[in-house]
């Protein structure tokens, strides 16, 4: 069959007169590669000899997947058309596959030619010489793999065997470490999957002959689903929140707007199929995407303080290197290339995130084993061993032998409750407030006066299920004593709140003292004093917290009344940790233990 071209921005042409000998030398040979334009129509005209098309054979002339195909036929004297294409909504039901159009020699116009209209809008395949087949051929090819096609097709075979084996190791390393950046990076795998495995060459043909009108659409949705996540895998991997806050918020805005490309495509499909406006979207949403990759991979290398972030560079820039390339050379085997790569390189990274948090984990584990000794060992301030001593000794000088007998009794007690704390890596909340009690009684017998201590617990808080470090909370309890109600003229209070937000225990100590300003004014310490207990305390919460979150842990707020100092309340954050799930306690008010006055 001999095959020419001519090509024309009118699809309107008559036919007739393109028919006509004159007009007919204007066909030209097939060029060897000429990339298709959506604005150009292309006029194919097919000379065949008749004798060759036999009677008891069926015949067909077998197009490429162009989105509008009209092939021309004689009917005795009438010149009529087949419709066919993936864009055509008049398909006629004899077209297999909406490609491989049936003839009969005695349809041949002037008993040589059939003429066929094409149209394209995906500017992205090559113009194919149609071939002529016949159904012997057809049913090889839909039954039968050649040579050459299962070498065509060796890459994506190996690509899908590949991708489908790590989407399986990834989701089992998600449920040995529950990290959720696993199941995060399997669910980009599997739109990589779902997307560059069905252009097999096998797989296409199936699903175009299944389902030919559902494919274009499928096929331009899953590319805007691949980015999304990927912009979701880049936010989880680079940890942008908190590492890279501008460009996650740029992140944010380009999935709301891919989302937004995926309901308007959905929405031309359902309203409007096949007019050529979801391919000029497409075209848009990629050119945005290459785009905001580079300027992202500029302002990641100027910001970057982690080695991890460079195999992201690396695997991104591979991908976007291969989209490109699949883009300019019309060939979607590059993207495919490059996709490969990326998912090495992205598996490399996983692997080195991986290892670094349990190196870290580990040196947390480390410092906070060794922090807790020390704070156990300085828990208890060295003064008010020393101060609780001179007390007990000034009970017995002046005669208050019942005093004395008490305050020994609690001192015994707290120091014994203390050393059996330091064997444990957590006590319960209800452990953690009577030990309280102790202390604040204890002062309050060495000062001799009432500092008010009540404790408000959230009566959603089952106090003998709660679980916090041991003696967290007594540094801040004994600092508000000392240094805000002892100095203090008026009458004093102390209040420890505990309440849960957000998976969070939140623990407050208020006291209406003197006030920070006034107690580092008038209060003499040597010099280079610091408090040892609240230091420690502090970095135990602090490494407690870099196991869960980020956010501040200890916030310290100074109270006014008046313009005047009215106290300090200290507000500390830790992980919510229960022996059992809690039960829930809606609009009740919140339990209030009242220190017992001297």
């Amino acid at each position: 069959m001999e095959t020419r071209l001519f090509i024309s921005n009118d699809e309107h042409f008559d036919i007739p007169a393109l028919l006509s000998p004159g007009f007919i030398e204007k066909f030209q040979p097939f060029p060897e590669k000429y990339l298709m334009k959506s604005a150009e129509t292309y006029w194919v005209l097919m000379t065949l000899d008749s004798a060759k098309l036999s009677d008891d054979t069926q015949w067909y002339i077998s197009f490429d997947y162009w989105d509008k195909i009209e092939m021309f036929y004689q009917n005795t004297s009438v010149l009529l058309s087949y419709q066919a294409g993936l864009r055509n909504k008049e398909n006629d039901p004899l077209v297999d596959d909406l490609t491989n159009i049936p003839i009969l020699k005695e349809q041949l116009i002037s008993g040589r030619y059939f003429l066929a209209r094409v149209k394209d809008y995906k500017n992205r395949y090559f113009l194919n010489k149609p071939s002529l087949v016949n159904q012997e051929t057809l049913a090889f090819y839909h039954h039968f793999i050649t040579v050459s096609s299962f070498k065509r097709n060796l890459p994506y075979f190996l690509f899908i065997g590949g991708i489908a084996l790590m989407i399986v190791y990834f989701l089992g390393i998600f449920f040995l470490y529950r990290d959720k950046l696993f199941i995060i990076y399997s669910a980009y795998l599997l739109s990589l999957l779902l997307y560059l495995g069905t252009r097999t060459s096998i797989i296409l043909d199936f699903l175009m002959s299944s389902a030919p009108f559902i494919h274009p659409l499928y096929n331009t949705v899953i590319q805007v689903i691949v980015n999304i996540c990927y912009l979701i895998f880049s936010i989880a991997f680079l940890n942008a929140q908190y590492d890279f806050p501008k460009l996650y918020q740029y992140i944010k805005v380009s999935i709301y707007l891919l989302v937004f490309v995926v309901i308007l495509q959905l929405s031309i499909y359902a309203v409007s199929p096949f007019t050529g406006w979801e391919e000029t979207i497409l075209n848009i949403e990629r050119y945005y995407m290459i785009v905001f990759s580079l300027g992202a991979y500029i302002y990641i290398l100027r910001k970057y303080k982690k080695r991890i972030v460079l195999f992201f560079l690396a695997g991104s820039f591979t991908f976007l290197l291969g989209g490109v390339t699949a883009l300019l050379l019309k060939d979607i085997q590059f993207m495919m290339y490059g996709a490969a790569i990326e998912v090495f390189i992205f598996s490399l990274g996983m692997g080195y995130r991986t290892r670094q948090i349990e190196l870290e984990k580990k040196s947390i584990e480390s410092e906070i084993a060794k922090t807790e000794l020390s704070a156990l060992k300085a828990q208890m301030n060295p003064h008010f061993i020393f101060n609780s001593l001179n007390s007990i000794r000034a009970y017995v000088i002046s005669n208050e032998i019942n005093k004395a007998s008490e305050y020994i009794t609690k001192f015994s007690k707290l120091i014994r409750l203390i050393l059996y704390y330091s064997a444990k890596e957590n006590i319960t909340l209800r452990e953690e407030t009577d030990t309280l009690k102790l202390y604040v009684q204890l002062e309050e017998l060495r000062f001799r006066e009432d500092f008010g201590f009540e404790i408000k617990i959230s009566s959603n808080i089952d106090t003998a299920n709660v679980l916090v470090p041991p003696l967290i909370i007594q540094p801040y309890i004994e600092n508000a004593i000392r240094h805000g109600l002892a100095p203090s003229a008026r009458d004093k209070k102390l209040e420890l709140f505990v309440a849960t937000e957000n998976s969070k225990i939140i623990i407050r100590v208020k006291d209406n003292g003197v006030g920070r300003r006034f107690s580092q004014n008038h209060t003499s310490k040597p010099k280079g004093h610091q408090s040892m207990a609240m230091d420690l305390t502090q970095k135990r919460i602090d490494l407690i917290e870099r196991l869960h979150t980020s956010e501040e842990n200890i916030i310290i707020t100074d109270l006014y009344a008046n313009n005047q100092a009215a106290g300090t309340e200290v507000t500390l954050k830790l992980p919510l940790v229960e022996l059992q799930p809690a039960k829930k306690h809606a609009g009740k008010l919140p339990k209030i233990e009242k220190q017992p006055s001297l």
